[in-house]
């Protein structure tokens, strides 16, 4: 095989988002990214089909692509170093990462449809990709809109464009648009394409959903039009249950159940730490938040009106002097910690041994706590009752989360440690269940606790504590 090798960056990115409508936050919005799997920008799938593809069709000219079937592994994250090799008869397209495997193309060459005059047709492209349902996508059909910049795809993939014509290339293009945009759409992720060429028709890509797994959340979609006739499969994300109401949480606890505690709730944007810092204040505790990057508004509105004052102090786990000292000077004297600091936990896996997510998780659930609680026991003067979440992969021994589950383990013994070797100090370690929160979102069905039913009953041991 014969290889080629580029990396792709952020200006690419945002080039193809123009040529193609695919604005999708996963490939253009950093921040968001990194809150959803895989936690970094995804390279657009089809954009890394085309690449492939045209240095194929560079290095043959004068060959047509009669069908294409491709399957995307893995995503491709900017700043990846990426290869594609071809096969010496032609016929298959390897993609890979660090020797990987995250595309797969077999292609049948021969004639390709009639070409008519290039009948492309720009419309109106979405502003923001579709939030979709997932009761709402069986029977969906439409049109996919692309900008009037598509036309420079057939620039800058010219030996694509000759072996394909550039309706089909723009015609490929707009399959990003469809799983990016409109359906699945926001939380939607490409997993395969299986196309013919067709004699050139009509200057739109029309799609139909033809199927829908739900147990996988996969959409089979149909597509024809500008030269191509085929089938786009895509996994659609679930969006994480609303989280539980004001009078839910309140029915929970008893109205004065910790009241006089200001509890520290160190990561409480989200997830367990927003659960938490909820039902303290749904029992009458006042807890003081912590937040790094992420926005902690909802959390404080809900707060406030459980009727919680909602004191924010930012603390940054892997260097904390600045936000405890800040803590230290609001007046904070001890008492109850929950320790939530989390880098994204579910990763793309490429290879056995991950040693920069290892480093990422140890310098979190490890040293950071440690950082965190030594500095804590030194500016305060009554006890400390800390809650440390460890998890049940631990005993699993999930091969996907190889790195995350050895950080944690880590941090229990480091925990044993440090409660004996200081009076004033009391560590609660629990391993939790699979629970419904950003960090857990997936393609998949999959059995998961609420936060409010795993976190109550462990809120009270600290407590009491």
């Amino acid at each position: 095989m014969t290889a080629s090798t580029r990396r792709f960056g952020i200006d690419d990115q945002r080039w193809f988002a123009a040529a193609s409508g695919d604005h999708n936050p996963i490939h253009v919005d950093p921040e968001w990214a990194a809150r959803h799997f895989p936690g970094a920008l995804v390279v657009h799938g089809m954009h890394i089909l085309l690449w492939a593809l045209d240095e194929f069709a560079a290095k043959r000219p004068g060959i047509s692509f009669a069908a294409i079937d491709a399957t995307f592994v893995k995503p491709i994250v900017v700043g990846d170093e990426v290869a594609a090799a071809v096969s010496d008869d032609g016929r298959l397209i390897r993609v890979t990462v660090r020797r990987d495997i995250a595309m797969v193309a077999r292609l049948e060459l021969g004639e390709r449809g009639a070409d008519g005059p290039a009948r492309f047709e720009p419309g109106t492209v979405p502003a923001a990709p579709r939030a979709r349902a997932l009761a709402d996508i069986s029977g969906l059909t439409g049109v996919v809109a692309l900008p009037a910049g598509a036309a420079a795809l057939a620039t800058r993939f010219g030996a694509l464009a000759s072996a394909l014509g550039s309706d089909r290339l723009i015609g490929l293009a707009a399959i990003s648009t469809l799983v990016g945009m409109d359906v699945p759409g926001l939380r939607s992720m490409l997993s395969k394409v299986a196309l013919t060429s067709t004699p050139s028709s009509g200057g739109v890509l029309g799609f139909g959903v033809s199927k829908f797994h739900d147990a996988m959340s996969l959409v089979e979609i149909d597509v024809q039009g500008m030269g191509i006739k085929g089938t786009v499969s895509a996994f659609a994300g679930r969006e994480p249950p609303a989280p539980a109401t004001d009078e839910a949480l309140r029915s929970m606890v008893a109205p004065a159940e910790f009241s006089g505690k200001q509890p520290l709730v160190i990561g409480a944007a989200s997830g367990l730490g927003a659960t938490t810092a909820r039902l303290l204040a749904a029992g009458g505790a006042d807890p003081v938040l912590t937040r790094h990057a992420s926005d902690l508004g909802e959390t404080l509105q809900s707060l406030r009106d459980l009727g919680a004052t909602g004191r924010v102090i930012t603390l940054d786990a892997g260097a904390p002097s600045q936000g405890l000292a800040e803590l230290a000077a609001s007046g904070w004297d001890g008492g109850q910690i929950y320790y939530f600091a989390s880098p994204r936990i579910f990763r793309r896996r490429i290879e056995l041994y991950q040693a920069a997510d290892f480093r990422e998780f140890t310098a979190v659930f490890v040293d950071g706590f440690y950082d965190v609680v030594q500095q804590l026991l030194a500016q305060t003067r009554g006890k400390l009752t800390v809650f440390y979440p460890s998890t049940v992969a631990i005993d699993e021994a999930a091969p996907d989360l190889l790195e995350y589950a050895s950080a944690k383990a880590i941090g229990e013994r480091l925990c044993a440690r440090m409660e004996k070797a200081n009076p004033r100090l009391k560590i609660i370690v629990a391993r939790l269940p699979r629970i419904t929160t950003r960090q857990t979102e997936t393609f998949l069905k999959v059995k998961a606790q609420s936060p409010e039913s795993v976190m109550l009953p462990l809120i009270r041991a600290v407590q009491s504590a």
